[in-house]
């Protein structure tokens, strides 16, 4: 378990891989996410900071935004 928990919570997989597809390729991820991608900074893992080397820097804590609701059928 970390220090912190995500203010995803156990869906916190779902926003790392969205925001990853974004990054390649915005046009991937439904257009109603990309305000909150394009602000969205991962807080550094532990482990993946052990793994490249690199220190981690805390990161100011992203403030994130509700998912837009579904639009009524047509």
């Amino acid at each position: 378990m970390t220090s912190s928990p995500s203010p995803f919570g156990q869906n916190e997989w779902l926003v790392e891989e969205m925001y990853r597809k974004f990054r390649e390729d915005p046009s991937s991820v439904d257009p109603s996410w990309h305000e909150f991608l394009v602000d969205y900074s991962p807080e550094p893992a532990t482990d993946a900071t052990a793994a490249n080397g690199q220190s981690a820097t805390p990161a100011a804590p992203a403030t994130p935004a509700a998912p837009p609701a579904p639009a009524a059928p047509a």
